[in-house]
């Protein structure tokens, strides 16, 4: 099992770059998977600063928290064949048509901006495993009239139009297409195995295809996840306090599903804790330990370079 902690007082790229270019492997050996296409550029930017800027082979870095095809290269060959998704622009005219149709009078601008934000909602639903009919379990029937009027409608286009319009033109919500691709590299993950050094890291752990990803890498001999803002100094007490709301949510729970805590958890050989950590750690504490504060003096040079800007 190879997890590690990035501290907050660590920046993820610069630190990934330093640690993957002192690992003894090959660059071009690597699999790197991070968040979006900014972090995967962005790392391939440190890594060339830190060559120099001469010449070399990167290794393969792909982008695993946001749509991208390119996962469907790397999925467990015998995964059946993953649908196109509906281009958010697509789906947001189709929507919007639907809304214009019940309400007449509203401007076609307004209905692109709802058509949009109900896309989202879709995405949301799908990643979260919330069933479209659910919705209906929103609001209790007491409520205005209004209210029931927007569930019905809403029920109506996330689990008849919508739906009937992708099974029509054969194509997939965009977050249905990335859980499918997920999966599928989970499953070839746990089938064959890592074939090369694959570092997984600065992922949010909330949905549990992420979780079930993240898992299986940190299993696999070849595997490696780093926690990016773990806080090795956060107590049990705090710990028990968490819930959702709170950023450190996912992760605990992540932890508490191999019976680890954070203290358990090695720092990236290449990263290092200092002051600033522990006074982050104070600052995130759960609302119900607040009072401990109290209890946790500034360390020295904590706040050197901290500016406080009053608007």
């Amino acid at each position: 099992m190879t997890l590690y902690a990035l501290p907050p007082s660590n920046p993820l790229i610069p630190s990934l770059a330093t640690f993957i270019r002192s690992s003894g492997t090959a660059l071009a050996d690597w699999h790197i998977l991070l968040p979006n296409r900014r972090a995967c550029r962005a790392l391939r930017d440190e890594l060339m600063r830190q060559q120099g800027g001469t010449a070399m082979l990167l290794p393969l870095i792909q982008p695993v928290g946001e749509e991208d095809s390119a996962l469907s290269l790397i999925a467990h060959p015998d995964a059946a064949p993953i649908p196109p998704a509906a281009h958010p622009m697509e789906r947001a005219l189709v929507l919007a048509r639907i809304i214009k149709a019940a309400h007449a009078d509203w401007s076609m601008a307004r209905c692109l901006a709802l058509g949009s934000d109900l896309g989202q909602l879709i995405d949301r639903a799908i990643r979260e495993a919330v069933p479209f009919e659910a919705l209906m379990d929103l609001v209790d029937a007491d409520y205005a009239d209004h209210w029931q009027v927007t569930l019905s409608f809403l029920k109506e286009v996330m689990v008849s139009i919508w739906p009937d319009y992708l099974k029509t033109n054969h194509r997939v919500d965009t977050a249905t297409q990335k859980q499918a691709m997920i999966k599928s590299l989970t499953k070839r993950i746990a089938v064959t195995g890592l074939d090369k050094p694959t570092l997984l890291a600065g992922i949010a752990l909330n949905t549990d295809d992420m979780v079930a990803l993240a898992r299986a890498i940190t299993h696999d001999d070849h595997g490696l996840v780093v926690l990016d803002g773990l806080m090795p100094n956060m107590d049990v007490d705090d710990l028990d306090h968490l819930d959702e709301t709170h950023p450190s949510w996912s992760q605990w729970r992540f932890l508490q599903d191999m019976d680890k805590t954070p203290s358990d958890i090695p720092l990236l050989p290449t990263a290092a804790t200092d002051t600033r950590d522990r006074l982050v750690t104070s600052w995130m504490r759960p609302a119900e330990t607040t009072l401990r504060w109290r209890e946790s003096p500034i360390p020295d040079g904590a706040l050197n370079d901290i500016s406080l800007c009053v608007c």
